[in-house]
């Protein structure tokens, strides 16, 4: 059985400039943070 989001809510972030690596668009609803870190 196929699974469809028929409605996906924004997501508004707020973030510290220092932290790269987040999604600014994110093609799946969760939060992956496998390539986020601080930048000095």
């Amino acid at each position: 059985m196929p699974s469809l989001f028929l409605f996906v809510m924004p997501k508004l972030g707020i973030w510290d400039a220092k932290l790269k690596g987040l999604w600014a668009n994110e093609p799946i609803p969760s939060n992956v943070l496998t390539d986020v870190h601080w930048e000095e």
